[in-house]
């Protein structure tokens, strides 16, 4: 492309660097000549300027926009012609695209997802009730603001409606892997065209992928009449919450008919699923079941004991919700499906776990019903907080993931010793605080689902959460102290890689020349039990030897626990031989305590 010079003038602006380009236009950073805030120039090239198709849908960008005023649309500010060119210059926006937010396959935090999807879907709500459909939906022309609202650019393929109508059918134009399997096979474009687009925006954003692949566009074409099941976005991302999921997955349904019919309805469904109340599937079966009772509950009593705090629910994809207790203690409850045996065959499966006493095994206080609801009640953890998984790909330092994991298998270890097994270990029961202790929480609740004792909703598949259940719990069979292995190595996957790799991908590629770290995920993760480590104990045993820590707190903290032992007896020794008198004495005390605090230092750094 001939582009315009990136320091020359054109028309009232001076151009300064460009920020973007499409097939027929740039987008330049600019100042007005006469002074005032920088703007963002958009110029129709000199390709495009020779071009009649090309300037009038240049032209009728500029009069779309100058119609349109909604906060989540771009405003045109100005516009002109200049030395052949036609151009428009619009507000600079410097929070950048969400095309480079996602770069690199990353995601963004869920909050951020359900912001992101709000504001697009109301400016489509805005856009479709004036008769415009947008038609080229992507990353690419999703802008931030200074505030971090999301902001629809490029009306280069904007549609205006005719009649009452905004169908169109003809020439496919937009970006073909965000175009609905009907448009690719038809042109046949309405307002679901746009929402569909939204939608696929959307599972990017959540999952840092597609749901029908990255090459799934040859496939379209031929397939636009058949039903396609998407991907599920929990195998991308294991934080989503089901509900989101469950959005996600109706967004961008193959078949039209089975998609949202307007962006009031989609609107809708994303409220619910951000305030975790349940969102049906739309087009049948295929969604991950959407367990959270969460957003039923209202702040108030439980039982006769406890109280739910106002704004209860700590966050999206969190399923534990803050209350107090009548002495004034933190607690958390976990809301479970109702009871489908008596509450007291509940609190004899439950008592075993009550007793278990371990710094990384959040402790059951309480089990209540409440209204034909029962609750796990836990000790809130001061200091802690739900742990956040790695956004898109980052990963962890690998000290710092093992740190969290091998935690979290000590305690495991001793519930293993005791022949019980959590069966629950997910990233949705895990907290740490900052200084990377670990509490998992969910003690008792697999205990209870295979005792028969809690309802399984309409639909509900056997795994809860499937991203972190073993193979063998899939067909059915228990939990045992190997599954905890399973999801205790998936669990070390995700924050080592950064996403969660198939479990059988990672068993392929092992060889011994792999970093040992690598050979013991892939060892707990294997497909096959009889394969894993048999329990946490040795599984913490193989974690320490190929990180190179001791026995226990090895490595940094190994080295500080040998320097305080040495420090302690060399402390023993001279005290108790009492030579030099009590000046002696007072030296060794000095040289002793400050080798405890060298240490600690080590200990801290």
């Amino acid at each position: 492309m001939a582009a315009a010079s990136e320091t020359g003038v054109l028309g009232r602006y001076r151009l300064h660097s460009r920020l973007g380009e499409g097939g027929m236009a740039s987008v330049y950073r600019a100042s007005p000549l006469e002074g005032g805030e920088q703007v963002a120039v958009k110029v129709l090239e000199l390709e495009g300027a020779r071009q009649d198709t090309a300037r009038q849908r240049f032209v009728r960008e500029i009069f779309t926009l100058a119609t349109l005023s909604h906060p989540h649309i771009v405003p045109v500010i100005d516009y002109g012609e200049a030395r052949g060119r036609l151009f428009y210059a619009m507000p600079l926006l410097e929070g950048g695209t969400l095309e480079q937010r996602l770069s690199g396959n990353r995601w963004l935090p869920v909050q951020q997802v359900v912001g992101l999807v709000e504001d697009l879907l109301e400016a489509l709500r805005y856009l479709h009730a004036r008769g415009f459909l947008h038609r080229d939906i992507k990353p690419a022309n999703v802008m931030f603001g200074a505030q971090g609202h999301a902001v629809l650019m490029d009306f280069g393929l904007v549609k205006p409606e005719k009649g009452s109508n905004l169908t169109r059918t003809g020439r496919v134009l937009g970006t073909p892997r965000y175009m609905p399997p009907e448009v690719l096979k038809s042109g046949d474009v309405d307002a679901t065209s746009d929402l569909y687009q939204v939608g696929l925006v959307a599972y990017q954003a959540a999952t840092g992928g597609l749901p029908y692949g990255e090459d799934a566009l040859l496939g379209m074409l031929e397939l636009a009449g058949e039903s396609i099941k998407p991907l599920g976005p929990c195998s991308l991302n294991p934080a989503l919450p089901g509900e989101l999921a469950n959005f996600l997955l109706n967004a961008v349904e193959w078949r039209r008919d089975s998609r949202y019919p307007d962006a009031e309805a989609m609107l809708e469904d994303l409220g619910r699923a951000r305030d975790g109340l349940p969102v049906a599937r739309r087009g049948g079966a295929g969604g991950r079941p959407s367990r959270s009772l969460l957003g039923l509950l209202k702040p108030g009593a439980v039982g006769e004991r406890y109280e739910l705090s106002a704004g209860a629910r700590l966050a999206p994809g969190v399923e534990y919700l803050e209350g107090r207790d009548l002495d004034g203690s933190a607690v958390l409850l976990r809301p479970l499906p109702p009871l489908a045996g008596a509450e007291e065959d509940a609190l004899k499966v439950l008592a075993p776990f009550a007793g278990v006493q371990h710094p990384a095994l959040g402790r059951i206080r309480d089990f209540v019903v409440h209204g034909g609801r029962p609750f796990l009640v836990f000790e809130r953890p001061l200091g802690f907080e739900f742990l956040e998984p790695p956004t898109g790909h980052d990963s962890w330092p690998r000290e710092r993931a093992v740190q969290r994991v091998l935690g979290l298998v000590e305690g495991l270890e001793v519930l293993h010793a005791r022949r019980r097994v959590h069966g629950d270990v997910t990233l949705q029961n895990v907290m740490v605080d900052g200084a990377g202790a670990v509490k998992l929480l969910g003690l008792g609740n697999s205990a209870l689902r295979e005792a028969g004792l809690l309802a399984r909703p309409p639909g509900d598949s056997t795994a809860r959460v499937n991203t972190w259940m073993a193979p063998e719990q899939h067909d059915g069979q228990a939990a045992t102290a190997a599954a905890d292995v399973y999801a205790a190595g998936r669990l070390l996957s995700l924050l080592v890689h950064g996403r969660l790799l198939p479990a059988a991908s990672q068993a392929a590629t092992i060889s011994a020349e792999t970093e040992p770290l690598l050979q013991v995920i892939a060892r707990a993760t294997a497909w096959d039990a009889a394969e894993r480590y048999a329990g946490a104990a040795q599984l913490a045993a193989a974690l320490r030897r190929a990180m190179g820590l001791g026995r226990r707190g090895g490595g940094r903290i190994g080295r500080a626990g040998r320097a305080i032992r040495k420090s302690v007896s060399t402390l023993a020794v001279r005290l108790s031989a009492g030579g030099g008198g009590y000046r002696a004495r007072v030296v060794a005390l000095v040289l002793a305590v400050t080798a405890v605090a060298v240490s600690a230092a080590i200990l801290l750094r």
